[in-house]
This record gives structure tokens, sequence and C-alpha cells, in this order.
């Protein structure tokens, strides 16, 4: 599945109808759904273009499938194939992520050498996923023969986030921001960044840790910020700890 993927990069046009860069590259990112959209309905709203072949609502199918959110029954293997779909289309976050499936054998044979393999390549290639699944590999001391380096992987966390348009780099970076450098003003600002890109992966990470570590801020900078609009935010996304501290605050 993975050697498949890496080879269809070199030569996969962009899917019918898929925009464009000017170096031809396919479309990146995540499926763009409407701003009103229920979140609830997102695995039925965007199955029918992975279906048809848009290498960007394949990703996201992926994402949905493989937390058995927004309608989508869990399933790792479906979640892998959907990312090595959307890979083979020259999705660059989507053979990341198929990476990361590889070197922990979860939805795919493991391969510990060649899902890291992958991590690196699409690292090296400026794919926002593919430097964070980095940063955290050093940031946890998961290489092979590497110490565990934090320095390291705040750098890749923050080069992932540096477009700003990537939910789970830009969560990745609060946290190194928060946890690693003391930032909390710059952390908090980078998780309200990813929080904003909501239904994007990694946004209800982020969102669930603006309200969950709160009392590192000033009296003031909570009352501007809300903290439990974003545990509402992070529970319509379904993310568990945020479901179960809702139903906490209902008890």
């Amino acid at each position: 599945m993975a050697k498949t993927a890496l080879g269809a990069l070199e030569t996969a046009p962009a899917a019918a109808g898929e925009a464009v860069t000017s170096d031809n590259t396919p479309a990146q990112g995540e499926f763009e759904f409407d701003k009103d959209v229920d979140y609830t309905q997102r695995y039925a709203i965007v199955e029918p273009a992975a279906s048809a072949g848009d290498a960007c609502a394949q990703q996201t199918l992926a994402l949905l499938t493989y937390a058995g959110v927004g309608g989508a029954t869990e399933s790792l293997r479906e979640s892998a194939c959907w990312h090595a779909k959307a890979a083979a289309q020259g999705h660059l976050d989507a053979l990341a992520t198929l990476g990361g499936c590889v070197r922990s054998g979860r939805g795919a044979e493991r391969d510990e050498a060649a899902g890291i393999a992958i991590i690196r390549a699409m690292a090296a290639a400026g794919a926002p996923v593919g430097l964070t699944k980095l940063g955290v590999l050093h940031d946890e001391g998961l290489l092979p023969g590497e110490p565990a380096d934090t320095r390291r992987a705040a750098e890749l966390f923050a080069r992932a986030a540096e477009e700003r348009d990537n939910a789970v780099a830009l969560f990745n970076h609060g946290w190194g921001l928060v946890h690693g450098e003391g930032d909390v003003d710059g952390g908090f600002e980078a998780w309200r960044a990813a929080a904003s890109l909501a239904p994007n992966d990694g946004a209800e990470e982020a969102a669930y840790h603006l309200w969950l570590e709160q009392d590192r801020l000033s009296a003031a900078r909570r009352k501007e910020l809300r903290p439990d609009r974003y545990l509402r935010l992070a529970a319509e996304l379904e993310f568990p700890p945020a479901l179960a501290a809702m139903r906490g605050t209902k008890q």
C-alpha cells in the first residue's frame, strides 16, 4: 500500500476537476465544508466526493473513519486505505499520515522503517503533517537509535505551523510553546487559530486545551477567551475528553 502510493506520487495527475497550483501540484489540505455544516453529517457530505476521486475529500474521510466521528464508523483499515487513495494522487499530508499508519501498524501492515522513511520524506517536502509527525517522533524519542529531542521537535512544529492553515500543526506548535518554551500567550494563540479551522483535524484537541489549561491565563485573558465555548466546540467535534468533561459539568 505505502509503496504503491509513493510510486504514484511521481506521475499522478490532478483528479478531474481538482484545483492545482501553478507548479501542477494537486490540491492539498482537507475538504472544505460549508460554515454552517452539522458536524455529525460530515461523513454523509464528504463520502460522495471521496468516492468520485477528490483527494482532499479522501483525506478527510480517512480522518473521520480513523476516529469514528462525523457519522463515520471507526475503521483503521478503511482509514488507511483512504489515506492511500489520496496519497496516490499526490496528497502529501495523506502520505505522511499513511506513513504513521505503517510505522505503528494501525490499519496497515507494520513496517517501522518504511513508515519513518515516508514521514521523513514528507517532512523534507514541507508537508505540514509530515513535519508534525516527525516532530512528535523526536519529542517522544520514537526514532530508533536517537534520543528524545524536544528542541528539534519544537523547530519542526514551528515550521509546520508557518502557513497557519493546518489545525494539527498549529495544535502541536501551541503545545510546544506552552509546555516547552513557556510561551503561554503564544501557545494559546496557536490553539485559538487551530480551533478556528474546525472541523479540520486538530481543531478539536486545540479547542479542548483552550478550556483545559485556562488556569495558565490571567483572569482578564480568560474573560476574553471564554474557554467554555471551546469546550462546547470540542464536544461538538466528538472529542472524547471533551464529551466526558461536558457530562461532568452537567452532573
